[in-house]
């Protein structure tokens, strides 16, 4: 899911339009794509089953701290990477949903 956040510029007569906000699912799936690895195997190496992995991928669920420290140790990306990802796309989210 990406957001967009729309800024009206009605001096210029434009609408400057930013996508933001990935879920980090899609950052998850893009890091194993790029290393050859399939949802499988990262579900292995974590231990965690594949409905978990792909449903982090899918964007349906976020990344808690555990999940953080398996991805950590199954690729080598620091945990707080995916933490702050995770909560950076929540903080979107609820920015933009109406109060």
């Amino acid at each position: 899911m990406r957001l967009t956040l729309r800024l009206p510029l009605p001096r210029l007569g434009v609408v400057v339009e930013w996508n933001w906000a990935t879920h980090p699912g899609e950052t998850l799936l893009e890091t194993i794509n790029e290393r050859g690895m399939t949802q499988t195997e990262l579900a292995r190496r974590c231990g965690l089953s594949l409905k978990h992995i792909n449903q982090i991928c899918r964007g349906h669920i976020g990344i808690s701290a555990d999940v953080a420290i398996r991805l950590e140790e199954a690729l080598g990306v620091a945990a707080s990477v995916w933490v702050n990802l995770d909560m950076a796309y929540r903080l979107a989210v609820a920015r933009a949903s109406p109060r």
